[in-house]
């Protein structure tokens, strides 16, 4: 064997051993929806996530290093619903990468798979910053959590076919005990009156089949007027118990403001899984908060 032969082989093996490692490049807009990828890929994806978890993703900068994060990406995981409409075409337009466009097959959106609640009437500013698809934050049902990890295994399994067998048993593994889990949340009586600032959580009070509850802002991402918190304020001062569940980005006056009522208990419930955190435990974390804040 001569030695162009061997260098030959040497490359070869190389090359091959570096693709049979390969994996896949996943940028994931939110932490939630990259924890959920992490349930069905494990160790077989590189995941990036754009938007810090104590970030509203409605309000992201398309910074180079997103634009050039997303240019490499295999797959691109986000939410949808318009939530990302600021920035995220911005990135995907100038990333220049044909595989995460708009009806490509490495583009994933979350809310093309559920019901969307909460659609306007009527599309009109007045009535403040209006998702016309409807509410986007569609992370906090269980129920969507699975719909939409059905079709993230689809998706995934397109793409690298070869651990399909893999990442089906991962995805299955995930759905049991996620599935068990969900029967323990459900028992989850709530006694308090709820209290919200905006509307990032109709889905989990839905879910809890909380149909009625104080919105502090009358139209969505719109500061209340002085009349409208003086009557809540009038509401708030009576003997019956308040849960108050507010994320990092609500307004800090608001969540000031609830906080001096000794009958509302203020929990401070995280938006999104923080890094590294799984999507099982981010759900324990909530359903105990609440849970909790029910027998005080």
């Amino acid at each position: 064997m001569n030695k162009i032969t061997k260098l030959f082989l040497i490359i070869f093996s190389l090359f091959y051993a570096s693709n049979s490692q390969a994996m896949l490049n996943i940028f994931a807009c939110e932490s939630e929806w990259a924890a959920l990828v992490k349930e069905i890929t494990q160790d077989k994806s590189d995941i990036f996530i754009a938007v810090h978890p104590k970030q509203d993703a409605h309000h992201i900068s398309a910074k180079p290093s997103l634009i050039a994060k997303a240019r490499k990406a295999d797959l691109l995981v986000c939410n949808g619903g318009d939530l990302e409409a600021g920035w995220l075409p911005i990135i995907i337009k100038n990333s220049r990468n044909n595989n995460i466009i708009t009806g490509a097959p490495g583009n994933f959106m979350a809310t093309d798979y559920v019901d969307l609640i909460e659609k306007p009437s009527q599309i009109d500013r007045k009535f403040g910053d209006i998702h016309i698809y409807g509410n986007p934050h569609i992370h906090f049902s269980p129920d969507n959590i699975l719909i939409v990890a059905k079709e993230l295994l689809k998706k995934i399994t397109s793409l690298d076919p070869k651990n399909k067998k893999y990442y089906n048993d991962n995805y299955n593994n995930f759905r049991a005990l996620f599935s068990k889990k969900m029967q323990s949340w459900r028992k989850i009586k709530i006694k308090n009156e709820i209290i919200v600032i905006h509307r990032s959580y109709s889905y989990l009070l839905k879910w809890l089949s909380v149909d009625n509850y104080y919105n502090i802002e009358k139209y969505s991402g719109v500061s209340p007027s002085l009349k409208h918190l003086k009557y809540l304020g009038d509401k708030f001062t009576s003997d019956k118990k308040f849960t108050a569940l507010i994320s990092d980005f609500d307004d800090r006056s608001l969540k000031k403001w609830l906080s001096e009522f000794k009958n509302i208990n203020v929990l401070n419930i995280n938006y999104s899984p923080d890094f590294d955190e799984d999507i099982i435990s981010f759900f324990d974390k909530i359903f105990k908060q609440i849970s909790e804040s029910q027998n005080l």
